[in-house]
């Protein structure tokens, strides 16, 4: 599945509440395999300081920074 996830190309992924260093390793993980480009949603201070802790320059990809996992959910989209 890995190969031909790879054959498409990156996608855009939007990663919510993307301040945790696990989450930002993931998608790390998967920026680096070629899988994703990620807009991250979260706190941007937090996220841009453990992007620099782990030696991550993250300049390039979009965060939108929304502080309080609360308002995250107007992002979500509706389910029937």
């Amino acid at each position: 599945m890995l190969k031909l996830a790879k054959t498409k190309g990156p996608i855009k992924v939007v990663i919510v509440n993307a301040g945790t260093s696990l989450t930002l390793e993931s998608v790390k993980q998967a920026v680096n395999e070629n899988l994703i480009v990620p807009i991250f949603v979260g706190d941007k201070p937090t996220i841009e300081k453990l992007a620099k802790d782990m030696n991550w320059d993250v300049s390039n990809y979009e965060i939108v920074h929304e502080p309080i996992a609360v308002s995250y959910t107007h992002l979500t989209l509706p389910t029937k």
